[in-house]
């Protein structure tokens, strides 16, 4: 099971109050994920190893992440160019929220 939230501050996902940042989260409704999110949710995934499997999930055609692959050579950047290709809504991606990554 994916969980993105492993690690957070409890506060942050019950309240969708970051004390952190000092900014409500998008975690805390329906609100469409885009690609000004990216460091987040690249954050919230940092412990998937698989990203083409993660990819293929999110509604990523196979084509494109060996496109990904190909282009580039290290993993962590292939999972942020993965990630970014979802939150712009490409391919079939499916719906870009917190809940479809959990």
């Amino acid at each position: 099971t994916l969980s993105v939230f492993a690690g957070r501050n409890p506060e942050t996902l019950t309240t969708g109050y970051d004390p952190v940042k000092n900014r409500r989260s998008k975690r805390d409704g329906p609100d469409i994920l885009d690609i000004t999110d990216l460091d987040e949710v690249q954050e919230s995934v940092k412990e998937i190893i698989e990203w083409k499997d993660l990819g293929l999930k999110l509604g990523l055609f196979y084509s494109t992440l060996e496109e990904i692959e190909s282009d580039h050579h290290r993993n962590k950047n292939r999972k942020r160019e993965m990630l970014a290709a979802w939150l712009k809504g490409e391919d079939n991606s499916k719906d870009r929220t917190w809940s479809t990554l959990v």
